[in-house]
């Protein structure tokens, strides 16, 4: 196997490789509403994409890609935390 293979095969996140077997599927991206001084956890991690015929590992924004669209009323503060 070439080496062009194998980084294709095994991305590399945070430096370290990374099955995209082993990866659990992209999710479709949520519609959150955020109250009034609420907040909104994002965790970012990796999933598997599947794109055309290919399945890729790629970062997710709370399991999808795009992540989800946060809905905020106009002039209203909120908080969103993200951890990896």
């Amino acid at each position: 196997m070439s080496n062009e293979a194998n980084a294709e095969s095994t991305p590399t996140f945070a430096r370290s490789p990374v099955n995209v077997a082993s990866l659990p599927d992209a999710v479709p991206p949520a519609i959150a509403d955020v109250g009034p001084g609420g907040s909104f956890d994002l965790r970012i991690h990796p999933v598997a994409k599947r794109i055309g015929d290919s399945t890729l590992a790629m970062l997710s924004y709370g399991g999808s890609i795009p992540g989800p669209t946060l809905r905020v009323r106009q002039g209203r503060r909120s908080r969103c935390t993200s951890r990896t």
